[in-house]
């Protein structure tokens, strides 16, 4: 099921700094760490793959690009925050360049499992993400299923009590 951890850095073009990336590339070292989390997929991933291909497929610059060359990276990107024509960056960030979103597929694991995965995540993201700078929502349909079966549960129980 999907995860996705939007990232609001709560000013224009805020997601294209290289400081966000390199919250985000943290972020994502922790997110291995977890066996019911797939690898993540972001804007990191077009970066490190771009800077690889710049440097004729070298695995070992599979990496964070510095700041001249994610500028030179993304001034191929085409239209780069316009609404003229969709780019590849669209996938990943909004019109504004303010919010980004990490994706990830969580295995088919139970709602008491997914709640204490997210319980033990939140505290992580925050610790990166400072709430003064960023705001962070966990989402995704892993997310939106806790929350209706929990609803659920808890409504099946209040009929239960008020039918008897």
């Amino acid at each position: 099921m999907p995860l996705e951890i939007m990232i609001d850095t709560k000013k224009p073009g805020g997601a294209m700094q290289l400081s966000t990336f390199e919250k985000i590339d943290k972020l994502e070292d922790k997110l291995k760490n977890y066996d019911e989390l797939s690898s993540s997929t972001s804007i990191l991933n077009l970066l490190k793959f771009s800077k690889q291909a710049f440097y004729n497929g070298n695995p070992k610059m599979y990496s964070l690009p510095n700041n001249q060359e994610k500028n030179f990276i993304l001034s191929y990107v085409p239209n780069l925050g316009s609404n003229k024509k969709k780019s590849i960056l669209d996938s990943f960030v909004d019109s504004t360049l303010s919010i980004t979103r990490v994706s990830i597929q969580m295995a088919n694991i139970g709602t008491n499992e997914i709640e204490i995965l997210l319980d033990d995540l939140k505290p992580k993201v925050d610790s990166i993400f400072p709430a003064e700078d960023f705001e962070v929502h966990l989402t995704g349909t892993s997310v939106v299923f806790l929350k209706g079966t929990n609803y659920l549960v808890k409504n099946l129980f209040w009929s239960l009590a008020l039918a008897i």
